[in-house]
């Protein structure tokens, strides 16, 4: 087959695939067609006592999907959904002793949103995002 055929065969599919998702597309920084790569503004309360965990915190930020995941030092908690820009998690008593969590300790808070296929074509196809982990925001304990 002719180069000229393969190639105005693969934009015949593109246009065909394309035209069965017309939103996907890229505006300036927000994917309509990929999974967003989550971002965190903050976390609330800032600050923990280890005496007193479980303790349940709620992450603000942009981005988050209902099957998103809060991260405490890249380990995934429980999480509950809140809705596009909250989550809350429960820090568990048993990172005291996992991470040596005492008073002066910090640790690391982060989403995790999982990509998909449809996410990975339209990342790959489009230049979307397809999920991703988050920036890290600092949780301290006193």
């Amino acid at each position: 087959m002719p180069r000229t055929q393969q190639k105005l065969i693969v934009f015949l599919f593109l246009l065909f695939v394309l035209g069965m998702f017309p939103n996907w597309g890229c505006g300036t920084g927000d994917c309509t067609g990929g999974i967003p790569v989550p971002k965190v503004s903050s976390v609330s309360p800032a600050t923990l006592d280890p005496q007193t965990l479980p303790a349940t915190i709620t992450v603000s930020g942009s981005h988050f999907e209902s099957w998103s995941v809060v991260n405490f030092n890249g380990m995934e908690l429980t999480t509950t959904y809140g809705g596009g820009s909250h989550l809350t998690a429960v820090v568990p008593q048993d990172v005291t002793t996992w991470y040596a969590i005492q008073s002066g300790s910090t640790a690391t808070i982060s989403v995790t949103t999982a990509g998909s296929v449809v996410g990975s074509f339209a990342g790959n196809a489009l230049g979307c995002s397809n999920g991703g982990t988050s920036n890290s925001i600092t949780l301290k304990f006193q």
